[in-house]
């Protein structure tokens, strides 16, 4: 059975070029126009010049056609390979080529001008934490209160963080030292565990404080490979793209699966108090919500 053969489609034309080929039927028009003017102004000539006349002006429209025809293509060709290259810019058949490029070069000026606004911000919150809290390390204590139950009145017990190395997560590091100076975790809870970590923060949707204070989302996303979600390390939680105030602990090594999120502090005592707020109990109609939080009734930096 002889094998069949499939014709590929055929490319479709980019919307550029059918305006550049309307543009060429127009110009010949129009120039064709202007060689019959040219033939009749010349008419007192013989017919041999009438003929050479007409020749060479049919030779430059011909030129001129080429020359559209060479533009034309070669743009569709770059219209072609930006969009396989996927590169962002030249993937909008009916956008002209200027307000691409042009779109291109400001883009490339936003992220160049973003690098530097964050390279000054991280910058002024490593000198921010060296002149307010000193050269550290860094040592947040918090108070916590495990709600009663049948054999005991509500238990305070504590947990003792260490900040990340300031030259490491300097610009998260100082978000959280302001959290805590500014006493925005104060009367705060463990009130959720979603696995394989704790969730600490104000009450979902209520954080005026933090909102007041501006101190309720992170600006700078920030991540380093030397510090990397171990067992018992702090992160902050992200919803909806934003993350600052709520942030959970590590109840495991993450390290894994948490690539490219904040991660800023670890607990350094305190650690059979975490492993207690993980096996309290969760509601039924919401698996990730504890039946009773865990308050933090004071956060507060040591050594201050």
């Amino acid at each position: 059975m002889p094998s069949q053969t499939t014709e590929s489609p055929p490319r479709k034309q980019s919307h550029f070029i059918v305006a550049m080929q309307q543009i060429l039927k127009i110009s010949i028009v129009v120039l064709i126009a202007i060689i019959i003017q040219e033939i009749k102004r010349s008419w007192r000539g013989n017919d041999k010049q009438i003929i050479q006349a007409l020749k060479n002006e049919v030779a430059e429209l011909e030129n001129k056609v080429k020359s559209l025809r060479e533009v034309a293509n070669n743009i569709d060709w770059m219209t072609e390979v930006g969009g396989k290259c996927g590169n962002g810019y030249i993937e909008d058949e009916e956008t002209p080529l200027s307000v691409r490029l042009e779109e291109e070069t400001v883009a490339k000026t936003m992220t160049t001008y973003n690098s530097e606004m964050e390279k000054e911000v991280i910058n002024q919150a490593k000198r921010s934490v060296l002149e307010k809290f000193g050269k550290g390390p860094y040592r947040v204590e918090m108070m916590l209160e495990f709600p009663p139950d049948k054999n005991h009145a509500g238990i305070a017990e504590k947990i003792v963080i260490e900040m990340a190395p300031l030259e490491l997560m300097p610009y998260t590091v100082s978000f959280f030292l302001e959290q805590v100076f500014e006493g925005l975790y104060d009367g705060c809870s463990f009130h959720h565990i979603a696995e394989h970590v704790i969730i600490a923060g104000p009450t979902q949707y209520v954080h005026s404080p933090f909102l007041e204070a501006r101190l309720a989302y992170t600006a700078i996303q920030e991540y380093h490979p030397e510090y990397p979600h171990l067992q018992y390390t702090l992160g902050y939680t992200i919803q909806r793209n934003r993350s600052g105030h709520q942030f959970y602990i590590n109840t495991v090594d993450n390290s894994e699966y948490q690539i490219g999120q904040a991660c800023f502090a670890k607990v350094v005592e305190g650690f059979d108090v975490v492993d207690r707020i993980h096996k309290l109990s969760r509601m039924e109609s919401d698996v990730f919500k504890l039946v009773k939080s865990v308050g933090i009734t004071k956060a507060q930096i040591l050594g201050l």
